[in-house]
């Protein structure tokens, strides 16, 4: 394990990896090195990629996720690339963009909603202050739902999320279900590209843009 100071240490304090979570391999960091920040490269290197606590928030492999990101997210080529770095257990991606040499931000695109939102402007901040701060943290992962989801589905398998029925939610009741993560993910962008007249809903958004 890497001596000196750990800049991530308060995140992993209040959300200890799970037992599966073992130091991600060289090749892996060293395919990232430069293009992450250091300090989210220390935590892979130390603990690795995986669930971590009780909020169930799940350090990913960028090169899995980065084509559904993209595929959400369409842009021109000159803008700053979007890393996906996380996932909620809702299945929400949280993903890195390095803005200009100096300045970077921490961001989230909601499947659900079709929906961005910058959550910090410091990758250390996102993990030490959003992610171990009580409110904060309940707007990016109700509370409520996700009690409810791991009293009747249990803890996440890392490449699973709980998806709530939107037909439903809509009638004020919260059905929870553990779903593949990415074949969720392809299955409400697909239903964007459908054409207007196979939708079940002709007001859905088109994917967001910059955030």
């Amino acid at each position: 394990m890497p001596s000196g100071v750990f800049a991530l240490s308060k995140f992993v304090a209040a959300n200890p990896p799970a037992g599966h979570v073992v130091p991600a391999p060289r090749e892996l960091i060293d395919a990232f090195d430069g293009r992450l920040p250091a300090s989210l490269l220390d935590l892979w290197r130390r603990h690795g990629l995986g669930r971590y606590g009780p909020q169930q928030i799940c350090i990913i492999d960028p090169r899995v996720w980065q084509a559904t990101l993209d595929r959400w997210i369409v842009s021109p080529p000159d803008t700053a690339q979007r890393i996906p770095i996380a996932l909620t257990p809702f299945g929400s991606i949280i993903y890195y963009r390095r803005l200009t040499v100096a300045d970077e931000d921490v961001a989230v695109l909601n499947p659900h909603s079709r929906s961005t939102d910058v959550l910090a402007w410091d990758l250390d901040a996102f993990f030490t202050e959003v992610l171990c701060d009580t409110k904060q943290l309940d707007q990016l992962i109700p509370q409520g739902w996700l009690a409810a989801a791991r009293a009747t589905h249990g803890d996440l398998a890392d490449d699973e999320a709980y998806e709530a029925d939107a037909t439903l939610l809509a009638m004020e009741m919260l059905v929870l279900k553990c779903v593949e993560a990415l074949d969720m993910h392809k299955r409400l962008r697909d239903a964007v590209d459908a054409p207007a007249e196979l939708r079940r809903d002709d007001a859905v958004p088109m994917p967001p843009g910059e955030a």
